[in-house]
């Protein structure tokens, strides 16, 4: 206990720090994020500040893995996202194409697929549905889109690394992964730099290893740990439904998928008038519903179908109160921002 404990303790005061070197540093070489029309910010903030949690969680990893902590599959499962983390650093520098980032994340996907196995069978509750080449295909899909739904929901100061807080420790609670926890406490050190009004962003290269991370753990808990693949969906319930939810429209809209847009739901708030500690709020209170509903869930499968559906309900709401609040509108197939956003010297 008294070896788990300093660990967290060490490991929350590397991340607080290293995020205060990597800002340090940031704004001494002028590596900023300037406001632009899709932003939601309003005065230039340093990043990439998940460099931080980058280096602290994996320097736990390697501990983790010699010291018998970190389970051999998963630490190599987990490895592959050093190349997101090198694909997103140049990603906030100077921007790369959508299609190359795209076949890199497919590549990382990939290996994580075949390091961490076939997924046996996903439990329904009502119904087991044995792995087939289809599962394998959506799996690896899947692992793609919840990398970018990552990107894309880090809009608004603190909500990334909030979900990512909430996703770890739900993790944590329901399988007891000391690991889990870990990298909880790699995110919160961060995220004290990150909270309303931020300090430093988050940037690419810390949102994409974030959201891959969750994919992984997912799949590794459903193939160890009796832990429902759906269970983990529900958990991140607000970040993959409203992400889900704009593409769709954006689709039926007919606008370029590649170009930047602020039309998700806490975004949308954003510009309706809510703050961002306000969104954050909401965030935490429909985060700890589809905790219950994961929990309950969770020690009673039986049930998960109808607590699926719930979880969608609630987080369909919050989507339809935001278009309450700030309609969503066809912006057409405008032209990217060609105001270059970082400045490097």
């Amino acid at each position: 206990m008294y070896l788990y404990f300093s660990i967290l303790i060490l490991v929350f005061l590397s991340s607080f720090l290293c995020t205060a070197i990597v800002r340090k540093i940031a704004i001494r070489k002028s590596i900023i994020d300037y406001p632009n029309e899709r932003s939601s910010h309003t005065i230039p903030t340093p990043l990439p500040g998940g460099l931080a949690i980058v280096v602290v969680w994996y320097a736990y990893l390697i501990f983790g893995y010699n010291v018998g902590l970190v389970n051999a599959k998963l630490f190599f499962a987990l490895l592959p996202g050093i190349l997101l983390v090198v694909i997103g650093f140049f990603d906030d520098l100077k921007g790369l194409s959508p299609y190359f980032r795209i076949v890199i994340h497919f590549i990382v996907a990939i290996s994580a697929f075949f390091i961490l196995g076939e997924i046996n069978n996903i439990d329904l509750g009502v119904l087991v549905i044995h792995s087939n080449w289809l599962i394998s295909i959506l799996v690896v899909i899947g692992i793609v889109w919840w990398i970018n739904i990552f990107n894309f929901l880090d809009g608004i100061d603190g909500y990334l690394g909030s979900e990512g807080l909430f996703i770890f420790l739900s993790f944590f609670v329901l399988v007891s992964d000391f690991s889990s926890v870990v990298m909880a406490v790699c995110i919160l050190g961060f995220l004290i730099w990150n909270w309303p009004k931020a300090k430093i962003f988050c940037g690419d290269l810390g949102s994409t290893l974030i959201g891959y991370t969750v994919a992984v753990y997912a799949i590794y808990f459903q193939n160890t740990k009796s832990l429902s693949l759906l269970i983990p969906i529900m958990l991140c319930g607000l970040f993959w439904m409203d992400a889900t939810v704009t593409l769709i429209r954006r689709i039926i809209n007919r606008e370029k998928l590649i170009l930047p847009h602020k039309k998700n739901a806490c975004q949308r708030l954003n510009q309706a008038g809510f703050s961002h500690k306000k969104i954050l709020l909401m965030g935490w209170v429909i985060n700890i519903l589809l905790f219950i509903l994961s929990f309950a869930s969770f020690h009673n499968m039986k049930y998960l179908p109808y607590l699926f559906l719930a979880h969608t309900i609630v987080v369909y709401t919050f989507i339809r109160y935001a278009d309450r609040k700030k309609k969503f509108e066809n912006s057409g197939n405008t032209k990217p921002v060609r105001k270059k956003l970082f400045q490097v010297y």
